[in-house]
């Protein structure tokens, strides 16, 4: 607790401000790790692997034609 504190005084701000940014990073990590994995298994149901990225973003690009 002591370490937050610090930084808290370092940052002008309140514990309970720096406890709430990480809390909402915490939060946001969670559901980028969520997302992560559902695109994981999307791409492994569909035997899509990273080599295929390029020319999927290729495809799309075209398609909406940027």
């Amino acid at each position: 607790m002591a370490e937050i504190e610090k930084i808290a005084r370092d940052q002008n701000r309140s514990v309970g401000e720096v406890l709430a940014d990480a809390v909402e990073r915490y939060v946001k990590d969670k559901q980028w790790e969520a997302v992560k994995r559902y695109g994981r298994a999307k791409s492994g149901e569909r035997g899509l692997t990273d080599a295929d990225v390029p020319r999927l973003v290729s495809e799309v690009r075209s398609e909406r034609g940027s």
